[in-house]
């Protein structure tokens, strides 16, 4: 088992459930019909605009450390969908080759596994997500054949998951966590109104909000946004462990800001039970982790997708895919030449970096564990 290496957050995530949402649009009195997908002042937007503009979108946003921020799109939606439709496809295919292509029966099997932790799981996707039986049964059939390729040939014992969590214990742990509330504040003057509104039984939230000079903590009503206290810094941490429940902690002086918390509430640390289902989840995560070293699969699908005959219709999207196709073919010859040479390398796919052709979660995945 030497060669199978998760951290503690892995570990963790083995067992964790992903949520999604989506957010819909309308007009009081006016409701988009099966043409539209909205309507704004009584001006409608059909769904040919929607998609001819989501194909040519030139920013996206993505979440960075100052939060939501707008990210230039490599080629564009339109083609990156298209190559990521086009190597679900080729896997397909594969997986129909090799006699692994999950059956109906192993998909509803595998929504009844996926429905133990979570029993919403399905209506949850229906309406958050605004997908169909349908689309996320092939989803799932798609996370199926790509995790049977991988595995195939791949065994791991019930005795091997034992042995791994006997030794790697440490891993399979829910860290303390700590529910905070917080004040920040500039002025001293501030810290001594703050402890007066305190000290006369007002709310620590409501204070919090009223004083506080950071918008984030008025944005957020006041909640601190790390919970994991091994996550927190060190002086904070320590600050924490010595403060009992709905108890306020001293001032901390933090640059030219003064900052106070209130601990709502605080757990210990504590082993996660590996029952049945958790432990075939870690089970298939390590035959993914030995697939993986054993079987290099987004190879074999860039190569498939090079060699396959693709007749793309739309003409703005036929030019970009060629001469990505065209660059993806380049690329491999060098790859091979350096590869003879002594050296290593890696092709890319059309649309993508290098080792693109199947994103480890694919676009739109209904995956929530296992």
């Amino acid at each position: 088992m030497g060669d199978l290496n998760l951290n503690k957050t892995s570990a963790v995530a083995l067992v964790a459930l992903a949520a999604f949402g989506i957010t819909g649009c309308g007009n009081k009195g006016a409701a988009p019909s099966k043409d539209n997908i909205a309507v704004v002042n009584g001006e409608p937007i059909d769904y040919a605009a929607f998609y001819d503009y989501m194909e040519r979108k030139p920013l996206v946003q993505v979440q960075g450390q100052q939060g939501a921020q707008d990210a230039p799109v490599v080629g564009s939606l339109g083609l990156q969908a298209l190559r990521d439709l086009v190597t679900r496809k080729v896997l397909l295919q594969l997986a129909k080759e090799e006699g692994v292509l999950p059956a109906e029966a192993d998909i509803r099997k595998e929504i009844e596994f996926r429905s133990v932790d979570n029993k919403d799981f399905v209506n949850m996707l229906i309406a958050n997500k605004g997908m169909n039986l349908e689309s996320i049964k092939s989803e799932i059939a798609f996370e199926l054949a790509r995790e049977r390729l991988l595995t195939k040939g791949v065994t791991v014992s019930a005795q091997e998951v034992e042995t791994y969590l006997k030794e790697n214990a440490d891993k399979f742990v829910v860290p303390a966590q700590a529910q905070l509330l917080w004040i920040i504040v500039r002025d001293r003057n501030k810290t001594r109104q703050v402890d007066q509104d305190l000290a006369q039984g007002q709310n620590f939230q409501t204070v919090a909000t009223r004083y506080s000079e950071d918008r984030r903590v008025r944005e957020t009503g006041a909640s601190f946004p790390i919970t994991r206290i091994d996550q927190m810094p060190t002086w904070l941490r320590d600050l924490v462990n010595k403060t009992p429940e709905l108890k306020a902690t001293d001032w901390r002086p933090d640059g030219s800001n003064f900052l106070k918390f209130y601990v709502l509430k605080k757990s210990a640390s504590q082993p996660i039970v590996m029952d049945a289902h958790k432990k075939e989840i870690l089970r298939r995560q390590l035959a993914l982790d030995r697939g993986r070293l054993a079987n290099d699969l987004e190879k074999r699908l860039n190569d498939r997708v090079r060699q396959a005959k693709i007749d793309i219709r739309p003409q703005h999207l036929k030019r970009p895919w060629d001469q990505a196709v065209e660059a993806a073919k380049m690329a491999a010859d060098q790859a091979a030449a350096t590869s003879t040479a002594g050296g290593t390398g890696t092709a890319t796919t059309p649309g993508g970096g290098a080792g693109t052709a199947v994103p480890p979660t694919a676009p739109g995945t209904t995956k929530t564990g296992g």
